[in-house]
């Protein structure tokens, strides 16, 4: 696969200024040296945004080799950098260019820790339990992935993408953690009982809230001081909208699902 084809594969938009866009050894290799020192580089360029997208798909298209050695097929390479592609359009989105900002999310892709497995991506976590999850995992001894859904995101295949993650890792059994707006308890009271999203939010144990406003984002697109200015695009964001309007918090939960 050269890399034009992997651009291709992934997604991603005009291709041939993401090939010309001048990166030397060094700026690629200081992702992996000095991720720090990579980041001020990036930020202190001309365009910032083309100079990282250019960056991270060098490096994801370099970590093919990692997943041949691995003998990981090529449908979950391709799957797991569409991700890439997808904040790349988000990008654009906000602001008519080609680039990518989403930096401190999509290191995991390239460093082999998250993969996407089928509808859901699922991340290695560090060996230390740390903030939300310590108490969670303070009586587990069993393997732990954290669980990411991906814009698109077809719920009803969700299921699927559990068992293909046990056998993807070579797990017998494994607590899946989750910290996502759609298992938040207000989004859930706004839903009713045949919606995907509320069937898949009751497939993990609620442990706890957080005010991150995430289904803000998600829902409008930008998270907004003055919640009269969301407009609406779905009968979710609409009864989202109203909600907060009417001086409510929407909050993310957290939790985990056993299997």
């Amino acid at each position: 696969m050269d890399f034009s084809s992997f651009l291709e594969a992934i997604g991603i938009d005009e291709i041939e200024k993401v090939e010309a866009h001048p990166l030397s050894d060094e700026d690629l290799q200081l992702f992996f040296s000095d991720f720090d020192a990579f980041v001020k580089k990036g930020e202190g360029v001309a365009d910032s945004g083309l100079f990282f997208l250019a960056s991270y798909c060098r490096n994801a298209w370099g970590a093919h080799d990692e997943y041949m050695r691995s003998g990981i097929d090529d449908s979950v390479f391709i799957a797991t950098f569409s991700d890439i592609a997808l904040w790349a359009g988000e990008y654009r989105r906000r602001t008519g260019r080609l680039g990518l900002d989403r930096i401190f999310w999509l290191w995991r892709h390239i460093k082999l820790r998250l993969f996407r497995l089928g509808e859901l991506q699922f991340e290695l976590l560090p060996d230390e339990a740390e903030g939300i999850w310590k108490d969670t995992l303070s009586t587990w001894n069993g393997p732990v992935l954290n669980v990411h859904i991906p814009k698109g995101t077809d719920l009803d295949g969700a299921e699927e993408s559990f068992d293909y993650a046990l056998s993807f890792f070579g797990y017998e059994h494994c607590r899946f953690l989750i910290h996502s707006w759609l298992i938040s308890p207000e989004i859930g009271e706004m839903l009713g009982p045949s919606s995907r999203i509320r069937r898949f939010a009751s497939l993990f144990r609620l442990v706890g809230t957080t005010d991150d406003r995430q289904a803000e984002e998600r829902l409008f697109g930008a998270v907004l001081e003055d919640p009269s200015l969301y407009v609406p695009s779905s009968s979710l964001s609409a009864s989202a909208a109203s909600f907060l309007r009417s001086g409510g918090s929407i909050y993310s939960g957290y939790g985990y699902l056993d299997r």
